[in-house]
Formats: C-alpha cells, sequence, structure tokens
C-alpha cells in the first residue's frame, strides 16, 4: 500500500513539473521583463491549484474509554497522514496560466499603443525628411555645376555682381534645405521608438480584443468559485493495530453561485463598454491622435496641391524661355532650375509625408 501510495504522489509531481515546465520554457522565451513577472507568479499560483495536498490530522477521542466511530476504533490521541487532490483547482490552475499569456499579450499591446501615440504625429516626418535628402543628395552636383557656369559668365561680364549675389541666394537656400534636412534626420534617427508594422486601428483592436479575451479567461476561473469538490484518502489505525486506508469525495456548492455569475455577466459587459468609450482607455485616444492626423493629412495635401501647381507654373515659364534669345534668358533659366529643385524637394517631402501619415493612421484617410 506504501509503495503505491508513494507511486501515486510521483505520478502527481511528474504531471506537476510537465506543466511548469512547459509554462516556463515558454516564459523564458520571453524577453519582456513585464511577461517573466506575471509568468513567474502565475506559476507560483498554480503549482498550488494543480498539486495535491499533504494531510495530517490528530483526533483525540474521549478521555471515557475507548470509541467506534466505524472503521475507526481508538482512545487518546490518534495521528492520521493522507492526501487531497481538488479537480477544480487544477483547472484554475490551467486557466490561470492561460490568463497570464494573454496579459502578456495586453500589455505589449498597450506599450506599443502608448509608444505610436507618442510619436505619431513626428515620426511619419521621418521617412519623409530621408527622402528630401535622398532628392537633394542626387542634384547636388547639378546646383555646384550650375553655379559655377554663372561664376564664369560673371567673370565674361554677362551677368551682373547683383545676377551673381541673388543665384548665390539660391543655391544657399538649397544647401541651407538640404542641412536642415539631414538634421532633422539624425534627430529622427536618435529619438525614434521601435518600427511597427501596424497602423493605430491595427494595434487598437489587438489591445480591444486581447483585453476582452483577458477578461473572459479570467471570468472563465470565477464561474468556478462556487463549487468544490475534493478527493481524499487516509492511513489510519485498525482495530488490530496495523493499518488500513479511508477514501471520500467532498462536493459542495455555494448558494451565492447564482448571483456570483449574473454578476460576472454585468462586469464583462461593463469592461467591453469601458474599453470601447471611457476617456482614459486607448481606443478614446487613439481616436483622438486619429482626428489631429486627419487634420495634418488635410493640411499636407493641401500645400501639395499649391506645390504642384507652383511646379507646373515654372516649368511652363521655362518652356516659354526656351524659345527666347539664349543671351538674354540663360540666366533666368539657371535661376528657375534652381527654384524648381527646391519646388521639386518640397513635393518629394509632402508626397512622402502623406504617405507615411496614412500608413500610421492606418490607410483609412485615403492615399496621397
Amino acid at each position: 500500500m506504501g509503495c503505491n501510495r508513494a507511486r501515486g504522489f510521483r505520478r502527481w509531481g511528474g504531471v506537476v513539473a510537465s506543466l511548469l515546465l512547459t509554462v516556463g520554457s515558454a516564459a523564458a522565451a520571453q524577453r519582456s521583463d513585464y511577461c517573466n513577472k506575471i509568468r513567474a507568479r502565475a506559476i507560483g499560483d498554480a503549482a498550488v491549484l494543480v498539486a495535491p495536498r499533504l494531510v495530517l490530522n490528530a483526533l483525540r477521542f474521549p478521555g471515557a474509554g475507548a470509541i467506534d466511530i466505524g472503521p475507526t476504533v481508538g482512545n487518546r490521541v490518534q495521528l492520521r497522514v493522507g492526501g487531497s487532490f481538488a479537480p477544480l483547482d487544477a483547472v484554475r490552475g490551467a486557466l490561470l496560466l492561460r490568463a497570464s499569456d494573454v496579459e502578456c499579450r495586453v500589455h505589449e499591446a498597450g506599450e506599443d499603443i502608448r509608444s505610436a501615440l507618442d510619436t505619431a504625429l513626428i515620426s511619419p516626418q521621418l521617412p519623409a525628411f530621408r527622402a528630401e535628402v535622398a532628392f537633394l543628395e542626387r542634384h547636388q552636383a547639378e546646383w555646384e555645376q550650375l553655379l559655377e557656369h554663372n561664376h564664369d559668365r560673371l567673370s565674361a561680364h554677362v551677368i551682373n555682381l547683383s545676377d551673381m549675389n541673388e543665384f548665390r541666394h539660391l543655391v544657399g537656400a538649397l544647401e541651407q534645405k538640404l542641412a536642415k534636412a539631414r538634421s532633422a534626420t539624425r534627430r529622427l534617427e536618435a529619438n525614434r521608438p521601435a518600427d511597427s508594422s501596424k497602423g493605430l486601428d491595427a494595434m487598437a483592436k489587438s489591445y480591444v480584443d486581447s483585453s476582452n479575451e483577458l477578461e473572459r479567461r479570467m471570468s472563465a476561473a470565477k464561474e468556478l468559485n462556487p463549487w468544490g469538490f475534493k478527493i481524499n484518502a487516509a492511513a489510519i489505525p485498525a482495530p488490530r493495530g496495523d493499518v488500513d486506508w479511508a477514501g471520500w469525495i467532498d462536493v459542495s456548492y455555494s448558494l451565492g453561485g447564482p448571483v456570483s455569475s449574473y454578476e460576472e455577466r454585468k462586469y464583462l459587459a461593463a469592461r467591453e463598454a469601458e474599453l470601447r468609450d471611457a476617456p482614459y482607455e486607448m481606443s478614446t485616444k487613439i481616436a483622438d491622435v486619429k482626428r489631429r492626423l486627419d487634420a495634418e493629412i488635410d493640411a499636407a495635401k493641401g500645400e501639395l496641391a499649391a506645390l504642384v501647381k507652383q511646379i507646373d507654373a515654372i516649368e511652363k515659364t521655362r518652356s516659354s524661355f526656351a524659345t527666347a534669345v539664349v543671351a538674354h534668358t540663360e540666366f533666368a533659366q539657371d535661376s528657375l532650375a534652381l527654384e524648381q529643385l527646391s519646388a521639386e524637394a518640397d513635393r518629394v517631402y509632402l508626397s512622402t509625408l502623406l504617405g507615411s501619415l496614412n500608413a500610421t493612421r492606418g490607410g483609412a484617410h485615403g492615399s496621397p
């Protein structure tokens, strides 16, 4: 009998160890300190719930003499050793472990959203500045060549010093535009949060879905609270001095169970509404940022439309000069070329910014 009990305890110990090792390996793969923290707490709580309990009983019989209580006969103090196992507690432990996985996802989704909200109106500028830098660097040799050419024309007295100073100002504006774009790129790269391939809409859905799933899992564990179910076994002294064993099952139910279930359903409905409508929840904060992104998108579209008209006007003016006498129009052509380069750089910036703003918002506003 002792060997059978030992094998039983070893079997349950193996089940508990296997469960905890499986979850522990999942926790080790998670890099987040927060997730490691809640997994460790969940594993510890589940270990207590899943494992059987060792029970020690001490019974004191009345001093008037031996008392017969069915299979047990004894006097004075009698010690008993046994164990109990609660299957419903084991189920609770498994539910808590699964809930800890979901809680980790809720936390990570919330952190992603907080990071995105902090930089939603700033981070879209990074790809726009990068595109502007790339455009200006491709054309830098072009404006340097024009500057050198007009230096030669000044030396040949084809243009005067006032014209040359005006041309240098145009070139300096391009150089300054490139320097500012490079500086902005470096500054944004230094403060840039971790990249996310999701837009705000997708991140909000992930957060709300994970939060509701967490609440449902915790609620499923609470649904078991009114119930009690234990399997007990103990070694007891037999009448002739040897040892026997007894087993019994306890089943119980709290009469407050229906009230608990009803209130739990109300809680889940209220929590779902809270996630959707509360001003401190992520959905409301994301909606506010999306409205601000919409305003930024509309403003960028208006600026881009005006810029396109300006570039078209420059191109038409350059085309009209192409048929005129070169001696009188070459300087104007070069000046217009610089103005067009500056305007084209702005168009590259705004076009890229529009695409980045739409991607951050979630693509719901429409493509530029």
